[in-house]
């Protein structure tokens, strides 16, 4: 009986297993990521329901002029966040129909990289992109938010629903 195979061709043999136990070893990492982008992102990723709410969930326009001020540590806080306990969106509506808004418009000029940082953290965290995402929110309406030490969450942006 011949032998037909050569010296050269077991380092190839070699690599060929590997890479198929490789791939067939990362196949269900694969189809578990797949499941889990297409179930609802709201609930396996955030961990909680998210909620639409409007301008006449908040106490005054002071809270979201109070949010706009500390948007730098927010932006902070949202780029180490894991745990989300609730998680609510505020459409506050259009400029033009919010009483109060020259408050809100002044915080925002106060604060304008900071509230710039926070939204650009937002678009970094894969629990704001896929919560807000999933609600239609562009990340440019959002002009504050809020997260509490138990893990709440809550987003402030000019636009109606």
């Amino acid at each position: 009986m011949i032998d037909n195979t050569s010296e050269y061709d077991f380092p190839w043999l070699l690599r060929a297993t590997v890479l198929a136990t490789l791939l067939l070893t990362a196949a269900p990492v694969v189809e578990t990521a797949a499941q889990t982008l297409d179930s609802d992102k709201t609930k396996t990723i955030v961990g909680s329901e998210v909620k639409e709410k409007t301008k006449a969930d908040i106490p005054s326009v002071d809270t979201v002029v109070a949010a706009i001020a500390q948007a730098g540590d927010t932006a902070e806080k949202i780029l180490l966040l894991v745990n989300v306990e609730s998680f609510d969106i505020v459409f506050l509506g259009e400029p033009e129909t919010i009483d109060g808004f020259e408050k809100i418009e002044t915080a925002i000029a106060g604060n304008d990289s900071a509230v710039a940082d926070l939204r650009h953290a937002m678009k970094g965290s894969a629990v704001f992109y896929n919560a807000l995402d999933s609600h239609g929110v562009d990340t440019s309406k959002v002009v504050a938010a809020e997260i509490t030490d138990d893990g709440a969450v809550t987003v402030y942006l000019l636009a109606s629903k």
